[in-house]
C-alpha cells in the first residue's frame, strides 16, 4: 500500500513537472521567431509579440484569486490551471489565425498562476519530507519551460512553421495530463488529513492576513527586485553592449547566465535550505552582484560581461526557490497558495515598472548598469531588514 502511494506521488510529479514546462513553453512559443510567424499568418509584428505580454498581465490580474481559490480547494483548482494549460496547448496549433491563437493563448495565461503558485503547497502536501527539493525541481522546470523555447525555436519553426512551434508544449501537456489523471487520487487523500483542522477562511480575513505578513512584504520586493534585474539583463542588454561594439555576444551572455543558474539550483536551495541560512546567503549574493555590475560601468570587455552575469545568474536563480521555501517553512499550510501568490504580485509589480523604467539608461553601459545598481541596493536594503530564518527556527523549536 504504501509503495502505491509512493509510485502515485512521483507519477503526480513527473505528470504536474512536464505541464509546467508546457505552460512556460507556450509563454514564449513565438518570442524567438516573431517576424516569421506574423508574415506566415499575416499579422502585425506588434500582434505576435502581443501573445508572450498576456503572460504577466493575466498573472497580475489572477495570482491573488488564484491562491485564494487553491488554499480553499487545492485539487479543484490545480486541475482548473492543468486543463486551461492542456487546452491551450492542442488548441493554438489547429488554426493559424491571430485571433485564433491568442483565445487559446488567454487560456494558457489564465492556467499559469494556478500552477505557479501550487509550487509551496504540492510540495507540502505531497512531499513534506523533501518539500525544498521538490520546489526546487519546480522551479528548474519552470525556467527550462521558457528556455527551451528561445533556445529551440527557431529550429521547431524550420521543422515545421508556426504549428511546429507547439509541438513540445503539446506532448508534454498530454503526456503530463494523462499521468496527473491517473495520479491525482494522492491530492485527496492528503487533503483529507486537513480537512477538520483547516478552517475555510473568509476573503477579507484572507487579504488581512497578508497584509500583517511583512516577511511576505520583504520577500516579495527582493523577489521583484532580482527578477526586474534578470528581465533588464534579457530584454535591454542587446541595445546596451551596441554602444561598445559587443551586442553579439548579449544573447550568448543572458543564455550563459540562465544555464549556469539552472545548474546552482540543482544543489544550492537544498543546502541553503537545511543549514537555515537563507537570511544569510541573500544579504551575501546582492552586494557581490552589485560589486559586478559597479565594475560593468566601466569594463567593456567581452570576457567580463560573460564571467559576470554567468555568475551573477549562478548566484541569482536560487534565489527564487530559496524564497518559495521560505513561504512553506514559516506559513501555515492553509496560507501557502495565497501566501505565494501574494509574493509573486509584489515581484511582478515591482519587476515590470523597472524593466519599463530602464529603457530611458539604455543610450550607454555607464548609464544602464548604474540605473541597475539603484535596484540591487534597494533589494541589499530589504535583506538586511528581513527576519533571520535561523533564529526563527530556533523559535518554532522550543
Amino acid at each position: 500500500m504504501e509503495s502505491e502511494k509512493n509510485h502515485l506521488k512521483y507519477l503526480l510529479l513527473i505528470g504536474f513537472a512536464l505541464l509546467i514546462f508546457s505552460s512556460q513553453a507556450i509563454w514564449v512559443t513565438y518570442s524567438p521567431v516573431i517576424t516569421k510567424v506574423s508574415e506566415e499568418i499575416n499579422t502585425n509584428v506588434k500582434n505576435i509579440g502581443f501573445l508572450a505580454i498576456t503572460y504577466p498581465i493575466l498573472f497580475l490580474i489572477l495570482t491573488i484569486p488564484s491562491g485564494i481559490l487553491l488554499d480553499k480547494d487545492f485539487k479543484k483548482w490545480l486541475t482548473f490551471g492543468i486543463l486551461m494549460t492542456t487546452i491551450s496547448s492542442l488548441g493554438r496549433p489547429i488554426y493559424n489565425n491571430w485571433w485564433w491563437i491568442l483565445s487559446f493563448q488567454l487560456c494558457g495565461a489564465i492556467g499559469q498562476p494556478f500552477l505557479l503558485n501550487s509550487f509551496v503547497p504540492f510540495s507540502s502536501r505531497i512531499f513534506p519530507e523533501k518539500k525544498t527539493e521538490i520546489i526546487s525541481i519546480l522551479s528548474l522546470v519552470m525556467y527550462l519551460g521558457a528556455v527551451f523555447s528561445l533556445f529551440f525555436g527557431v529550429k521547431m519553426y524550420e521543422i515545421g512553421g508556426t504549428r511546429g512551434l507547439s509541438i513540445p508544449s503539446i506532448i508534454t501537456s498530454l503526456i503530463g495530463f494523462i499521468l496527473f489523471l491517473y495520479s491525482n487520487k494522492i491530492i485527496k487523500e492528503n487533503e483529507q488529513k486537513d480537512i477538520e483542522k483547516t478552517p475555510k477562511l473568509q476573503i477579507k480575513e484572507d487579504f488581512r492576513y497578508l497584509l500583517r505578513s511583512k516577511d511576505l512584504l520583504i520577500i516579495g520586493a527582493i523577489l521583484g527586485l532580482g527578477v526586474a534585474t534578470f528581465d533588464n539583463l534579457a530584454t535591454w542588454l542587446e541595445p546596451v553592449l551596441k554602444s561598445e561594439g559587443l551586442e553579439d555576444i548579449a544573447g550568448r551572455s543572458v543564455a550563459v547566465s540562465i544555464i549556469s543558474g539552472l545548474i546552482a539550483i540543482t544543489f544550492l536551495p537544498k543546502k541553503i535550505c537545511q543549514n537555515n541560512i537563507r537570511t544569510i546567503y541573500l544579504r551575501t549574493i546582492i552586494p557581490a552582484i552589485a560589486i559586478f555590475f559597479a565594475i560593468l560601468r566601466t569594463e567593456a570587455s567581452a570576457s567580463f560581461v560573460m564571467i559576470s552575469l554567468s555568475v551573477s545568474g549562478f548566484l541569482m536563480l536560487p534565489a527564487y526557490p530559496i524564497i518559495m521555501d521560505w513561504i512553506g517553512r514559516f506559513h501555515k499550510q492553509e496560507h501557502l497558495a495565497k501566501a505565494t501568490s501574494f509574493v509573486g504580485l509584489i515581484s511582478r509589480v515591482i519587476a515590470v515598472i523597472l524593466t519599463i523604467s530602464a529603457s530611458g539608461f539604455i543610450s550607454s553601459q555607464k548609464e544602464y548598469f548604474t540605473f541597475l545598481i539603484a535596484p540591487i541596493s534597494l533589494a541589499f536594503i530589504m535583506a538586511i531588514i528581513m527576519p533571520n530564518d535561523r533564529k526563527i527556527t530556533n523559535q518554532l523549536q522550543k
